[in-house]
Parts: C-alpha cells; structure tokens; sequence
C-alpha cells in the first residue's frame, strides 16, 4: 500500500492511504522493473556485439550489417527474398537497406532478379562467393557466441533466447498501435 504525507514535516505531520495506491503501486513495479532492466543496457549490449563483429569481419571487408544480410539470405533458403523483407527483418530503413545490398552487390556477393510475383520488386539472390562468406560469416557468429555464452547453461540460454524474441514482438507490438 501507498502511504502519502498530508502534512509534510514537523510534529503534525500525518500519513494516510493514497486514493490511488494501486495505480501507486503499478508505477512503483515499473520503476523497478526499468530499475532492474534499464533500456540502455539493452542497447549498449547491442552496440557492443556490433563493435564485436565488426571488428572480426573487417578482415573479409564485410561489417555486422552485412554480414546478417548474407546470414538472412542463407536462412531463406529457396523462399524468395526482396529488398522489403530485409527491411522488415532487420528493422532499418529502405535507404540504408539499400546502401548495404548495394555494396554487397559491388563486392559480387548478392545479385538482383525481377520477382516472378511481382514485377516491380527485386529478388536478392546469394552468389556462389556470397555463399561462401555466408558460411564464414556463420562461423564466426558461432564461435562469439560460444565465447559470449561461455558459463551460462544451456537453459540460461535458452531462457535468454525466448526473454529476447518475447522482447522483440513486444516491441512490434508497441510500436504498431502509434
């Protein structure tokens, strides 16, 4: 229960029930909960796995963005991908979404194709050497998170991993009622 002061100091001060104590106490949870998960801990952890496989990926000249697109177009398998959904996927913008296929495109890794269902959209295929620095890519993703989880048990990951993608469609779903 809240407790609020109705006359604040002194000897006459007294305490009472506030009308709103559930309201209080649903504010209070929140901030304890914000408290004990502070959203900048979510994006320094985000931006330090970034900087992680930047760093380990300049050595093929790829960065983290692109790496996940190649990673993307791995996973989809024969399922047709175009720029849209890569987009969607990633949650970036369709300029930098862009800016990344192309410079994939330049390096001969991903190649464009007109969509069979759609003739205004471009399919993005892999190259057979963009399937090969797929797999590299895809090794040393591995391997970070090998180190990254190294301690943990496999349920801590596990839990983490579903905590994550709850997260994640939390989000979508905050973010499409605005």
């Amino acid at each position: 229960m809240r407790w609020t002061m109705v006359q604040p100091g002194g000897q006459g001060a007294r305490l009472r029930l506030s009308p709103n104590w559930a309201v209080d106490s649903i504010r209070s949870h929140a901030t304890y909960m914000v408290a004990a998960m502070d959203l900048f801990d979510i994006k320094t952890l985000n931006t330090a796995i970034e900087a992680l496989l930047n760093r380990r990926l300049a050595s093929v000249s790829l960065t983290y963005t692109q790496g996940t697109v190649l990673e993307l177009l791995v996973r989809s398998g024969e399922r047709e991908i175009v720029q849209k959904d890569l987009e969607e996927r990633l949650g970036l913008s369709h300029p930098t979404v862009n800016g990344v296929l192309n410079r994939l495109s330049s390096k001969g890794l991903v190649v464009f194709e007109t969509s069979e269902k759609d003739r205004r959209r471009k399919r993005v295929h892999l190259t057979e050497q963009g399937r090969g620095l797929a797999a590299y890519v895809s090794i040393v993703v591995d391997k970070m998170c090998n180190e990254l989880f190294e301690g943990f048990s496999a349920d801590e990951v596990e839990e983490l991993a579903a905590l994550v993608r709850r997260t994640i469609e939390s989000v979508r779903r905050a973010g499409s009622d605005r």
